[in-house]
């Protein structure tokens, strides 16, 4: 991917075995017709509601983020204790049709919070992620406190583990997760 950063990487998702009350996926992550991830994902089917949010139309004047923090609607906080914050800004464009944040949304953040928590003072050879376990409490909802937050629970020289969580905004943990990562 860093020889053609501007080629896309394109994802194709497919169900496993038959639907039942929970839903098993299989996605896989592919640049320049290369596997460069996997992933399973384990759900479970909901009633949406009668009435959905609209997705927000785009505008004339809408000029697309360039910037990470920016296209995820995320500022960099300062936590106690070595743990690594991100705040989770309201953006319309980043919720699902529930008007909640997108499940995949969160599962970058907290990646990114897990993987600078085992990375905290490396210099050189950082840790990469290599298992990333995500568990939905309740719906991620924005507002001034909403926030993720990254701890290292071990950190060697090859491997490392950290949890993150999800806190919505009225301090509740919706999602939590655990990464796994390797040198």
């Amino acid at each position: 991917m860093a020889e053609a950063p501007d080629e896309p990487v394109f994802a194709t998702g497919r169900p496993f075995g038959p639907r039942t009350g929970t839903a098993l996926s299989r996605c896989d992550l592919t640049h320049r017709d290369q596997l460069v991830g996997t992933a399973t994902v384990r759900s479970f089917y909901i009633d949406a509601p009668d009435e959905h949010v609209p997705y927000p139309a785009a505008t004339e004047d809408t000029t697309r983020p360039t910037d990470l923090a920016e296209m995820m609607a995320v500022r960099v906080g300062t936590a106690e204790g070595g743990a690594q914050l991100l705040h989770q800004l309201p953006d319309p464009v980043l919720n699902n049709t529930l008007g909640i944040v997108h499940g995949g949304v969160s599962a970058a953040a907290l990646e990114l919070v897990g993987a600078a928590a085992v990375n905290a003072g490396r210099t050189d050879e950082l840790l990469q992620t290599a298992s990333l376990r995500i568990n939905f409490l309740r719906p991620l909802r924005t507002g001034p406190d909403s926030h993720y937050r990254g701890a290292a629970r071990r950190v060697g020289r090859r491997s490392a583990l950290s949890e993150a969580e999800a806190v919505d905004t009225d301090g509740r943990v919706a999602i939590m997760a655990r990464l796994t990562a390797y040198r």
